[in-house]
């Protein structure tokens, strides 16, 4: 009996030390679980945090960026895609290149691209893209082919709207042929003044002779009278050809424009309406020529009066404004601050067809004899020379908006006082 007891208590010893070992394995077990455990949180935290890095960055690239897949199909699409186009990233995935090019373009050979960069072959070049409300505007495609990813191979799309360079593209093209037009134009002055001298001079000499009959007399004083309009055309050129530098100060536009307001006011029919507006409390002072900028305030202000052959209001405004980067507004200047010159209208406003060429040297929609078409080209160069800008707003019907950009004067010293600049 007591053998009997030995031995089962020995069997129990046995099992009782082989559950605390199979108890301190589970033990050492768990906590190998729980280092990996610790490991695995840790690792998708970085994961997430680089998922997320790369995503943003995805997001905030300046470029659009498309994911196509093997079948040419879009995947997936930053951010700015989205800007840009104005659709949901669902539609994106959903609509086809069909719908995403610009009417002119065709579609087969924007997949036959995207076939040949699938094929391992890089794809450069332009196209029209379409918007979601219809509109089109010009993109540089570059399409690439993604290595070392598993399944089969995806295409990058990196497209790049090209709106604003063309926009700059065509403003240097016009900078370009009004610089070759003002060559010219003083060429032609130079020469047409040597022949207008002997115009302007001989009928004032003959028409004092003695005995020089009345209607020979009337007849004189047409010719001098068209002479000195052809020497004011000849001065007109030779302003836009010589493109002399400006002799700049330091003016107040706070005392200028409304002195040139009145003026203008003495001068125009009763029934145009002149009006000042002036910012109160900001600096307006502007380094430029006070005889230059009241000759484009002055040839605005002309341009308006005609547009209201009826009457209306002219208004004269100039204020200080920063402007934000990246205005979408052609011819806006750079970001930054601005004295900016207004002067607007309630005409008949300036037609779409004639718009794109109203600062084009001898254009204008005047009858043959009433108009030279320089004026708002002379204002084109004196603003440009100033290192200024001129934008313009219109509707037909409803008036112009003329905005002059001139860089402001340097802040005076404390406890200066910035005498007027009266004008001319």
């Amino acid at each position: 009996m007591d053998d009997d007891i030995r031995m089962r208590v020995a069997a129990l010893e046995d099992e009782l030390r082989s559950l605390r070992e199979t108890n301190e394995l589970l033990g050492r077990q768990a906590e190998d679980l729980g280092f990996l455990e610790a490991r695995l949180r840790e690792r998708t935290g970085e994961l997430q945090e680089k998922n997320a890095l790369l995503q943003a960055i995805y997001d905030a690239m300046p470029d659009m960026v498309f994911l196509h897949g093997a079948d040419g199909m879009v995947e997936d699409v930053n951010e700015n895609v989205l800007r840009t186009f104005g659709w949901t990233r669902d539609e994106a995935r959903r609509i086809g290149v069909e719908e995403g090019s610009g009417p002119d373009m065709c579609p087969q050979e924007a997949m036959e691209r995207i076939r040949r960069a699938r094929a391992g072959e890089p794809q450069d070049f332009e196209w029209t893209a379409r918007r979601k409300d219809g509109t089109t505007f010009p993109v540089e495609v570059r399409l690439r082919r993604l290595e070392g990813l598993p399944g089969e191979p995806k295409i990058l799309a990196l497209v790049r709207d090209l709106t604003e360079e063309k926009r700059r593209e065509q403003e240097l093209r016009a900078q370009e042929r009004l610089a070759a037009l003002g060559q010219l134009a003083a060429g032609v002055a130079h020469d047409f003044n040597n022949l207008l001298t002997p115009v302007c001079s001989y009928p004032e000499m003959l028409r004092d002779l003695p005995g020089v009959p009345d209607r020979v007399r009337k007849a004189l004083e047409v010719i001098g009278e068209q002479g000195q309009r052809g020497a004011r055309l000849v001065h007109q050129l030779l302003d836009f050809g010589r493109g002399s530098p400006p002799n700049r100060q330091v003016m107040d536009l706070r005392f200028f424009v409304p002195e040139v307001g009145e003026m203008i006011r003495r001068t125009f029919p009763e029934a145009v309406e002149v009006e000042v507006a002036i910012a109160e409390e900001v600096d307006l002072r502007v380094w430029a020529d006070p005889v230059q900028v009241q000759q484009a305030l002055v040839n605005l202000a002309v341009n308006a009066r005609d547009a209201m052959p009826e009457g209306g209001v002219l208004t004269l405004g100039v204020e200080r404004v920063r402007l934000p980067a990246g205005m979408a507004e052609p011819g806006c200047p750079t970001e930054g601050e601005w004295v900016r010159l207004t002067v607007q209208d309630t005409g008949e406003g300036i037609s779409p067809e004639v718009l794109p060429r109203i600062f084009e040297p001898f254009f204008t929609t005047r009858a043959p004899g009433e108009g030279t078409g320089l004026g708002l080209s002379q204002v084109h160069g004196l603003v440009a020379e100033h290192g200024g800008r001129i934008t313009v707003e219109t509707e037909p019907g409803r008036g112009t908006v003329f905005r002059v950009y001139l860089p402001p004067a340097p802040t005076p010293p404390r406890g200066a006082v910035g005498q007027p600049t009266r004008c001319r």
